[in-house]
């Protein structure tokens, strides 16, 4: 029992310093001209004014709204009988 306890600890220890080693650092936050325009937009315009300018206007094809619905039907299925 405390062979499975060491050998759990000491994997545990390992994932930690492989994703610590291996993993770069995120430096999204280091530009402050695009935090300050989007602060910019919320204030100005609001949440609304600032999701209006999406380039995304035509929404959802035919196939993408069947691959949804097909979707519900597959999740009742599989927690159905799996």
């Amino acid at each position: 029992m405390m062979k499975r306890i060491v050998a759990a600890l000491a994997l545990c220890l390992f994932a930690g310093f492989a994703t610590a080693t291996f993993v770069d650092v995120a430096s999204a936050a280091e530009k402050k001209s695009t935090k300050a325009m989007d602060k910019n937009k919320a204030t100005k315009r609001g949440v609304k004014g600032a999701l209006a300018e999406s380039k995304d206007k035509e929404g959802p094809s035919s196939l993408q709204i069947g691959v949804g619905v097909g979707s519900v039907f597959v999740a009742y299925a599989v927690v159905k009988w799996l």
